[in-house]
């Protein structure tokens, strides 16, 4: 008899490119919401140091991703909010191509999300985090991270504003609920 294989339902936008232009608000949760970032103390989250990795590896994002740029975000005690800004610079003729490389015959690389798009730079995000959190801390609670991530395309100014807003009093809010 065979493992059982859980179907997860797509949280995205069916026919959206999410590699296009525009702000997203993303949200990515610890694996059971363990709060291995930190705790709410006086209205402010109180890094651990998981917290402080989370914090410097998500400020890493545009090092690694030149179209993307960071808005507002904050690290809770077991998930993260955040605006992730993409330019929406593309490819133009005239720009120089690198080499390819040589081709390989794994069909499983055709059907993977876009390069540059949300779903890569969150996966980047949350391997660097892992790989630095199962390093230096030596994490043995298993995973870091939940499957997936929640995501909301940001569609005008207002809306923008206040995801701001959200993001700015996450802490404060989660006080008052016991965090």
């Amino acid at each position: 008899m065979g493992a059982v294989r859980r179907r997860y339902n797509s949280l995205r936008l069916q026919g959206y490119d999410y590699a296009s232009a525009g702000g997203y608000f993303v949200t990515i949760c610890t694996f059971d919401r363990i709060p291995i970032f930190g705790k709410i103390v006086d209205g402010a989250t109180r890094l651990t140091a998981g917290g402080v990795i989370a914090v410097e590896c998500w400020e890493a994002i545009p090092e690694h991703f030149p179209t993307v740029t960071l808005d507002e975000f904050v690290v809770m005690p077991d998930h993260i909010h955040g605006i992730l800004m993409f330019s929406g610079v593309r490819a133009t003729p005239a720009s120089p191509l690198r080499p390819l490389g040589p081709i390989s015959d794994d069909r499983s690389r055709v059907a993977g999300p876009k390069a540059r798009s949300l779903g890569v730079v969150v996966g980047s995000f949350k391997s660097a985090v892992t790989r630095r959190i199962n390093q230096t801390l030596r994490y043995e609670r298993g995973p870091v991270w939940q499957r997936n991530y929640f995501e909301r395309v940001i569609r005008h100014e207002r809306e923008m504003d206040e995801i701001r807003q959200y993001i700015d009093n996450n802490p404060g809010a989660s006080e008052s609920m016991g965090y």
